[in-house]
């Protein structure tokens, strides 16, 4: 698959932690939790692809990325054996945005490498194009994009997904996106649970004016 995961530190526990820009939470695998003695001290609803699910929450277990301190204050307790399934491999951490909140982060994904310093300390290499982003309501990633001919959308910005792209039907009818295509099927995974979703190719995608 094309997600991106990199080896982390939570509560002295090592393991190879997938990268979900997308999730505003870091969530520990709840056979993960168990091996390290991470107890959920309280417990919260979520909504998902695929509806409503519990999980747990804990305050304070450290999360670390070669010995850089992560911010992440509030860790979620989940089952993550449904994303585990559909990645073909045991996932025991997704890092969440929250994780990032002081930091920035660069990947080389050739060499396949990561830089992380803090907030403001990167310095933009040669060739790079910059794009511009803002908050939702809730802290998520978001980046102006337009799609085929239809006017710019602040889209959430979501590393966690090797879906390309993702949206609702009400606004992949609302621009005319499914009339006259092939459509076919697949099954997304997450915590709570596999929903069935429609798939088809777009002919044009401007991310922050870049094609």
């Amino acid at each position: 698959d094309d997600t991106i995961v990199i080896p982390v530190e939570v509560a002295g526990g090592r393991a190879a932690a997938m990268l979900d820009s997308g999730a505003r939470l870091t969530v520990l695998s709840t056979l993960f939790a168990k091996r390290h003695g991470i107890v959920a001290t309280r417990s919260r609803s979520v909504r998902g692809l695929a509806g409503v699910t519990q999980i747990g929450l804990v305050d304070g277990a450290r999360v670390a990325i070669a010995d850089v301190p992560l911010r992440a204050r509030e860790l979620a307790i989940a089952d993550l054996s449904e994303v585990s399934a559909a990645f073909g491999r045991s996932v025991d951490i997704v890092l969440g945005r929250d994780a990032f909140d002081n930091h920035a982060l660069a990947f080389d994904f050739v060499r396949r490498r990561l830089a992380i310093v803090d907030s403001g300390g990167l310095t933009p290499l040669y060739g790079w194009t910059p794009l511009s982003l803002s908050s939702g309501n809730y802290g998520e990633l978001l980046v102006e994009t337009a799609i085929e001919d239809a006017a710019p959308l602040p889209l959430l910005l979501d590393l966690g997904s090797s879906t390309p792209l993702m949206m609702s039907h009400e606004l992949a009818g609302r621009i005319g996106l499914l009339t006259g295509r092939k459509l076919s099927t697949a099954a997304l995974s997450g915590i709570d649970g596999v929903s069935i979703a429609d798939v088809f190719v777009t002919r044009k995608l401007r991310i922050s004016g870049l094609e």
